[in-house]
């Protein structure tokens, strides 16, 4: 994977046949700004807050979606 002009490997040290677990790469993290409770974000549903932070990251690590395996959000 590369974006931007940085790498992002997905190959270990070890061959991929000698574990039966894939590698991670963890490439950026976002997060939407703070807000009071029932304020800016009082109208917003939370998939639709979590598409605006998945949005923000897809620009600022300027990373094409279609190498996007997975994605792991949290609170």
């Amino acid at each position: 994977l590369s974006s931007l002009g940085r790498e992002y490997s997905t190959t270990g040290t070890a061959s991929a046949s000698s574990s039966p677990f894939r590698n991670v790469v963890v490439v950026s993290g976002i997060r939407l700004p703070f807000a009071q409770s029932s304020t800016i974000y009082q109208d917003e549903m939370a998939v639709d807050l979590q598409r605006l932070a998945i949005t923000g990251l897809l620009t600022q690590t300027a990373l094409p979606k279609e190498e996007i395996d997975y994605v792991v959000c949290g609170n």
